[in-house]
């Protein structure tokens, strides 16, 4: 059994029997999809968002940040007039403006205004002309006349503080949702906070595969199991939004059975019986089981609770050593508090104690305490943290019908594991030795998550597994407005309907229908018959909750049946897609008539006597005149005229015909972003992002531009440039420099880009000369030397050639001399003339240009003495012919054939006469 408690409400219990992951979590195969040649793996938490690549030829592993952290915060920031800062970057910002730093938005995604809190109405302009002058395909740029939502009991979803995270959150007027005032003249729903930080992710893992930015990936994301219909098409949205497409999403606990189940070694024989993949060697494959069985959350506990308790243990010492200064209502005092909680609570984890350190937190005050874990622990037993905890994986027994008692582990997911608190009363709770820690506890959601996005594509093969996730909510159909049947009929309905589970209830008029069971498989598409001659009304339903309603006209009231077609994306949403008008029609196919083969004597007699038969012990059994076979028979009798017209009816066909059927739907709060709306809120994206790339690109063109202006004073300071400089020169170029530097830190970010970059081609146009001249008087002397006595050593090793390579052919020393004399000549006249002239003027040769001159001279030496020396080949002489043996002549005294062999003496005096050999030494210039 795993308990999942991730941050503040993600808790789920996964069992485990006997080997068999039964994750309290239930069996199915995930269904194929393709999608690109690189899929991610996504866990969205309220404080990190982790993201698993698969790419093939590679193991799955998890997308570094700009930081190398494995990470990313989950946050956005608009302190900037016109950029916004991401993940890293917006947290560095939140003590500057905790008001427009955003962390989190993902836990407002789905939720109406009245859940999340209560609506004010603030001064202004009523609702309605709001919506007409400033609210625009869901997007507001002026507050004015909008409700705004205060949190309840001064917390935002998932347990956050408004004290320490003072948004301003406003009802949209036209979704029921919720708005976020992120400029004074822009306020952005939810759906597009959290696509910035996705498609950031997205660009990064493009960048370290070496793609293009704007390539699309596709993404499995792991999202908490009681997410409900509209926070599943909020966060697809946002994919969307952010350039992904969606191949599923699957929940906290699955993800983390899943990668449970690939990392835990199972027993074979466990699986046969559920899945065996048998191939030619009649082998069998073991294929993991995943079954969600059971979930339950809560929003009052996790690892982020335990940074506000931290913060406010600080907050109240700091207000105890300093009277009268409360920090209430000082967000960026309380900001830097909750920054410095959260890395005591990391401290703390592993330390008993620890030292606390906030400098100027408040008017000039420092912070300084010592804290330590016990007094930490003692905060967390007063608070409701350790109840909120238990009720969790509690609750998971409960839907899932387990007890304690069935369950072989348990383990810990998500922030809440680094808490020892934590993890000791999970082990009280648990029993000794259930507690276990097989999966990363960070990285597990995220690494499923890809595992399944592997196998749900047809690029990859891999371990094949068998998935079933769900949803722990009843999606069911309410009917109003049918007109009433036969019970007959409707039982004849029944059998036709493609249901899961099909409950009717009878309540003034209405029919409810269960399309979609607790647990059951979030995928496909779900057909539903019903009959009625009359407009009607279905409503779908989120157990008790209305998601939406839509209206069916009939335009023709002869037909009896309409059916509706409901499909579910791949985000696991709900909708109607197809409304359609039912008729059969029943026509009869006359049957060929089979050819009677022709009878002999023989066969027609016996024929005629079996007939005489039949017809007599039928006539026997007819004696009782209330049998009703005799009435049948009689009836037969009396009417066969009739009889053989339906004989010869033939087969019995019907023919459907379905004509669409108008509808109109309507969504409850908060409704769902529109094609439109999502298209907007991508170009607003794409825009948003144009400006931080040229926002990035101009402070990068600041940054060589400053460190060009510091190398250029430095160099004109120290003495370096004197000798190729004079005075005036000297005070020119540092006036100069600092009228650029003063440009810098004022108008520079106004002009732009490319006055940056103008103003550092000028300066480098400039002073380029002058370190050139700097540089090649520097390097002269060196150079100098070493020309000379190269070009010394080439006219010895010329002059050497006659006597000790004498194969080599005069033309061809001859030419190297000339070349040499040639270089020669012009290198003593270069030496005169630069000596000759100022070091104020560009220098009359370069090193390069010496270089490379000399490097030529160089490969002609090589190509003489690659030449090769002529080689002494071995000859043998022939034997003398074969003479007749004569008579008394022994054969051992027969002539042999001489060789003649060159010795190495030989060799050696036969160097100087213009042979060759194999090989000789090269002198090496």
């Amino acid at each position: 059994m795993f308990v999942s408690q991730r941050l503040f409400r993600r808790h789920l219990v996964l069992p485990s029997l006997c080997g068999l992951v039964v994750a309290l979590l239930l069996p199915l195969l995930q269904q194929q999809q393709t999608a690109d040649a690189q899929v991610l793996g996504i866990d969205v938490g309220s404080e990190f968002i982790k993201a698993a690549v698969v790419a093939p030829g590679k193991r799955i592993d998890l997308v570094l940040s700009n930081t190398s952290s494995r990470k990313f915060p989950n946050a956005i920031s608009f302190v900037e007039k016109d950029t916004c800062a991401l993940s890293e970057d917006a947290i560095a910002e939140a003590h500057k403006n905790p008001k427009r730093v955003f962390q989190g938005p993902s836990l407002f995604l789905g939720l109406s205004a009245q859940e999340v809190g209560d609506l004010v109405i603030e001064e202004g302009d009523s609702s309605d002309t709001a919506l007409e002058t400033s609210c625009i395909n869901g997007i507001c740029t002026s507050s004015k006349g909008l409700q705004r939502v205060t949190p309840k009991e001064g917390y935002w979803p998932g347990g956050i503080s408004a004290a320490y995270n003072p948004w301003e959150v406003y009802a949209s007027p036209t979704k029921g949702g919720l708005l976020f005032k992120v400029r004074d003249d822009l306020l952005l729903p939810p759906e597009s906070l959290i696509a910035a930080v996705l498609s950031y992710i997205r660009q990064t893992a493009a960048a370290a595969a070496h793609l293009p930015p704007a390539v699309v990936l596709g993404a499995v994301v792991s999202v908490p199991c009681r997410y409900t219909q509209r926070q599943r098409a909020a966060l697809r949205d946002s994919l969307e939004i952010a350039g992904f497409k969606v191949v599923g999403f699957v929940s906290h606990g699955a993800a983390a059975g899943v990668q449970h189940a690939l990392d835990t070694s199972v027993d074979a024989a466990l699986l046969s019986f559920q899945a065996v993949f048998p191939n030619a060697n009649s082998k069998q494959e073991a294929v993991p089981l995943v079954t969600l069985a059971g979930c339950s959350s809560t929003a009052g506990g996790g690892g982020r609770a335990v940074d506000v308790l931290v913060a406010e243990m600080l907050r109240q010492m700091f207000e105890g050593k300093n009277k009268g200064m409360p920090l209430s209502g000082e967000s960026r005092a309380l900001k830097k508090l909750e920054k410095q909680a959260a890395a005591t609570k990391t401290v703390l984890s592993a330390s008993k104690t620890t030292f606390v350190r906030v400098e100027r937190l408040y008017k000039g005050k420092n912070l300084e305490e010592e804290l330590t874990r016990d007094s930490l622990e003692t905060q967390i037993e007063q608070s409701e943290l350790l109840r909120h905890l238990q009720a969790v994986p509690e609750g998971a027994l409960a839907s899932a019908e387990h007890t304690l008692e069935e369950i072989e582990e348990v383990e810990l997911l998500g922030g809440g594991l680094r808490v020892p608190r934590f993890l000791k009363h999970i082990n009280e709770w648990a029993g000794k030795g259930k507690t276990k820690t097989h999966l990363n506890g960070d990285e597990a959601m995220a690494t499923g998550a890809a595992f399944v996005a592997a196998n749900s594509t047809a690029t990859f093969r891999v371990r094949k597994l068998l998935l079933q996730d769900g949803a722990p909510y009843t999606y069911s159909l309410r009917f109003l407005g049918l007109q009433d049947e036969d019970e007959a009929q409707q039982q004849q309905d029944q059998a036709s309907q493609q249901l899961d589970e099909t409950s009717q209830q009878q309540d003034g008029g209405s029919k409810v229908k269960v399309l979609v069971a607790p647990f059951k498989r979030l995928a496909g598409s779900k057909r539903v018959s019903v009959r009625t001659r009359s407009d009607f009304v279905v409503q779908l339903l989120e157990d008790e909750k209305l998601l939406s309603t839509h209206s069916i006209t009939e335009d023709d009231k002869e037909a009896p049946k309409a059916e509706l077609v409901f499909s579910i994306d791949s985000a696991g949403v709900i909708e109607l897609t197809k409304a359609t008008l039912v008729f059969e029609r029943t026509t009869y196919t006359p049957e060929p008539q089979k050819e009677t083969p022709v009878a002999t004597p023989e066969q027609a007699e016996g024929t005629a006597s079996d007939s005489h038969a039949e017809s007599t012990e039928a006539e026997k059994k007819c004696e009782d005149p209330n049998d009703p076979a005799c009435a049948s028979k009689a009836n037969t009798k009396s009417d066969s005229n009739s009889g053989n017209d339906a004989t010869n009816k033939g087969k019995r066909v019907v023919h459907t015909f379905r004509y669409p059927l108008s509808y109109k739907s309507e969504e409850t709060a908060p409704v769902p972003l529109t094609a439109e709306e999502k298209a907007q809120l991508k170009e607003l994206l794409l825009q948003q992002e144009a400006r931080n790339l040229a926002a990035k690109q101009l402070i990068e063109g600041l940054n060589a531009l400053e460190t060009y202006i510091y190398s250029a004073r430095g160099q004109l300071l120290d003495g370096s440039l004197d000798r190729v400089t004079n005075e005036i020169f000297k005070q020119d170029m540092l006036e100069k420099i600092k009228q650029v530097e003063e440009w810098i830190y004022g108008e520079a970010a106004a002009d732009g880009l490319k006055a940056v970059q103008e103003r550092l081609s000028d300066l480098r146009e400039t002073l380029n000369p002058v370190y050139m001249r700097a540089k090649e008087a520097e390097a002269r002397p060196a150079l100098i030397n070493k020309a000379d006595k190269l070009l010394q050593d080439v006219e010895q090793r010329l002059e050497q050639y006659a006597s000790t390579r004498p194969w080599i052919p005069e033309a061809k020393i001859s030419g190297v001399r000339t070349l040499r004399n040639e270089l020669l000549q012009w290198w003593e006249e270069a030496k005169q003339k630069q000596a000759d002239q100022s070091l104020l003027l560009p220098p009359v040769f370069t090193e390069a240009e010496v270089l490379l001159k000399l490097k030529d001279l160089q490969k002609k030496i090589k190509a003489l003495e690659a030449i090769p020396k002529p080689t002494t080949t071995t000859t043998t002489t022939p034997a003398p012919a074969k003479e007749e043996q004569g008579e008394g002549m022994p054969a051992e005294r027969k002539p042999e054939a001489e060789e003649t062999k060159t010795t190495e003496g030989e060799k050696a005096e036969t160097s100087g006469t213009g042979e060759e050999t194999q090989q000789h030494p090269k002198d090496e210039l």
